[in-house]
């Protein structure tokens, strides 16, 4: 099976042969942060230009799961985000870790990938932050085309950033999705703390610019989280969204909305969300009509890749191969592609 981010990891090389066919069919990621899917080596390779003390083994330990997390915060701080922050000080060095992230998710017979990434982390690479976003995409235009793939950009909000912030992004963002720099926008972070009611005048705005707009909800905490990204937050798409397997109305309402779960199985045991794959409430979702989509979220932090994640739903009975291939063709209907 193929490597993840340069290095063959021992889950998926033990599958190795054995389920070909998810493998070589071409596949859409609609869920995958880019700072959860850079390659422990990327990083390394960064970090030598302007030091030569750490070896590579230690990003791998910082950077990869060796265990599931306690908490969706601990999962965070697992993520690439703090590194990239640290060792990607120009624009080029944030375009090659794009670059990479696309190659990576090629060799996995990914043909359709939606890559999103936090601007807020990364304005001071340049004082025109609309600038930085339309060179990263022309280099990810470019590299996409090397390895016959489609890849989208997408923003991501964070519920943790001041309000000023996040209102600053949305105007460039208005611009930058017009001139198809960006696809479209994602809410993310702790829900907890940050809940959606925080949101909706930002919401407003996005919804008045027609710009297509992504929750992370219903992760960790409930279904209603889950409603009101939908009914107050005009979310086009829900990332994760597994709770609302736990309220009837909410299926019914996601149902009737035409609403897209991004489902992340081993992200959601690797935060803690559930403790086992066949907790996470996929066949309910299935059978009650509820669109979805497998995805990977974060595929080196949780050291998979999108063939390693479908196949094993496919081996413990959880889905068929039938059952993925028609939510690959109607997953296409909820692209974020201008």
């Amino acid at each position: 099976m193929s490597r993840i981010a340069f290095f063959v990891n021992d889950k998926i090389k033990s599958m190795c042969g054995k389920f070909n066919k998810i493998e070589s069919l071409k596949k859409a990621d609609l869920h995958r942060h880019i700072e959860g899917a850079v390659a422990p080596e990327a990083i390394y390779k960064l970090y030598r230009k302007s030091n030569n003390g750490q070896k590579v083994k230690y990003f791998r330990k910082k950077m990869v799961l060796t265990r599931r997390a306690k908490s969706l915060d601990k999962f965070i701080d697992k993520l690439g985000t703090r590194f990239m922050k640290k060792y990607a000080a120009t624009i080029d060095d944030l375009i090659f870790v794009f670059k990479q992230g696309i190659r990576d998710a090629a060799l996995d017979n990914v043909n359709y990938l939606e890559l999103r990434f936090a601007l807020s982390n990364f304005l001071d690479l340049e004082t025109n932050p609309a600038v930085l976003v339309k060179k990263i995409n022309l280099a990810i235009e470019e590299e996409s085309k090397k390895q016959g793939i489609i890849t989208k950009l997408l923003i991501t909000l964070k519920r943790d950033d001041d309000k000023s912030i996040n209102f600053k992004i949305v105007k460039l963002a208005k611009g930058l999705y017009k001139s198809g720099d960006i696809a479209g926008l994602d809410l993310a972070g702790n829900e907890h703390f940050y809940p959606n009611n925080l949101f909706v005048e930002m919401a407003k705005e996005i919804k008045k610019a027609e710009i297509p707009l992504t929750v992370h909800a219903g992760e960790v905490t409930n279904a209603e989280s889950v409603a009101t990204a939908v009914n107050h937050l005009f979310a086009r798409r829900i990332g994760h969204g597994t709770r609302a397997a736990f309220d009837k109305s909410v299926m019914e309402l996601l149902v009737r909305k035409n609403i897209l779960l991004e489902v992340c199985p081993t992200s959601n045991l690797d935060t803690s969300a559930y403790k086992t794959y066949e907790e996470v409430p996929i066949r309910t979702l299935l059978d009650n009509k509820v669109p979805i989509i497998i995805c990977t979220d974060d595929p080196v932090t949780s050291n998979i890749n999108l063939s390693w994640e479908v196949n094993n739903l496919i081996k413990r009975k959880i889905i068929t191969p039938e059952e993925y291939e028609r939510m690959l063709i109607s997953a296409q209907s909820f692209y974020f592609n201008p």
